[in-house]
């Protein structure tokens, strides 16, 4: 009888010892693996903006490339993608006041094209609107 304990007991042991080092193994590999991961170069996990310098006078091209969006965009689109901009680089969350002016210029280049039509527009309503009311008659 004791022989049979003796037996067990010699092959528990083998088995802890075995799975020992197969645990050792494995959480080797998994510090192996965890150092390699952090080492990769880190992704881009936003949307990725216009990182090229900037032109002496900025061109509806270059404004686009800094707001992220086509050269031919609709207004409320243009406010959308300049905000969301603004958002990421304002100054007063530890951005850049040049990038912030960069910024707000593309505005205005990507809504120069779009606002002298509305106006134009406007002004022919209103101008019809005093003619007939009889005001220049």
């Amino acid at each position: 009888m004791p022989q049979v304990n003796l037996d067990f007991a010699t092959e528990l042991s083998i088995a802890s010892r075995t799975c020992a080092a197969a645990a050792a193994y494995a959480g080797r590999h998994g510090i192996q693996a965890w150092q390699a991961f952090k080492a990769r170069p880190p992704t881009a996990r936003i949307q990725k903006f216009y990182e090229g310098g900037f032109q002496p006078k900025m061109t509806r091209r270059e404004a686009a490339l800094i707001l992220g969006v086509r050269e031919s965009i609709q207004t409320d689109k243009v406010r959308e993608a300049h905000r969301q901009v603004m958002v990421a680089n304002h100054p007063d969350a530890g951005g850049s006041h040049y990038l912030a002016s960069k910024i707000n210029e593309a505005k205005d280049i990507a809504w120069k094209d779009q606002e002298p039509v509305t106006l134009h527009f406007n002004l022919i309503e209103e101008s019809q609107q005093i003619i007939g009311s009889g005001i220049l008659a």
